[in-house]
């Protein structure tokens, strides 16, 4: 049985990285995918750029863009509630994809192959930051993208959901208790 029989999605990104996997997920949850007609935007981001910055490798830009897809996520709940219309974002940990293989300048036609590639280093990338030590997935990102457009979720809207091991609730206890420890030892040596 399908949890989204008949519904329509528009999934933006979907040529790629976790879009591409929301896309089949969602096609294989009974969803039709409307035609996105921006065949521009789609090779636009392809191409791995945004704003004319690499995608992928910024930092106060990144922190502000995800502040405000959460903040419009919350004003576009309300706005749309009255019409039976859902609005949630999901924010994605550090998940081994094409974007940061074309960020960092690779051809966009080769990025994607390089995801497992990057995957085998991530946990040294995670080491001491993300309280779950497992490697986040594109199927980990679906899944809460499945949940959210799903009938278990019909009366949540305006929230945000961080699929990212733990990061956003803070750093491990073992790092704290690691930096501590140096902290003890500068000090006393």
């Amino acid at each position: 049985m399908t949890s989204l029989p008949g519904k329509v999605a528009v999934i933006t990104g979907a040529t790629s990285g976790i879009g591409a996997r929301v896309a089949e997920l969602f096609v294989s949850e009974g969803t039709r995918q409307a035609p996105d007609g921006l065949p521009a935007v789609r090779q636009h981001h392809q191409h791995g750029q945004h704003g004319g910055k690499a995608a992928g490798w910024s930092g106060l830009d990144y922190s502000t863009a995800k502040a405000a897809v959460i903040h419009l996520t919350r004003c576009a709940a309300v706005d749309l509630a009255q019409h039976a219309v859902r609005v949630n974002s999901v924010s994605p940990g550090f998940v081994p994809t094409g974007i940061f293989a074309k960020g960092g300048g690779l051809d966009p036609s080769m990025a994607d192959t390089t995801a497992e590639k990057l995957a085998a280093g991530t946990t040294t990338l995670t080491a001491g930051v993300q309280p779950i030590e497992e490697i986040v997935t594109t199927d980990d990102v679906a899944a809460a993208v499945l949940w959210f457009a799903s009938d278990a979720s019909r009366l949540v809207t305006g929230q945000d959901i961080g699929v990212d091991g733990g990061v956003s609730a803070g750093r491990p206890l073992s790092a704290l208790w690691t930096d501590r420890t140096r902290i003890r030892e500068t000090l006393t040596s």
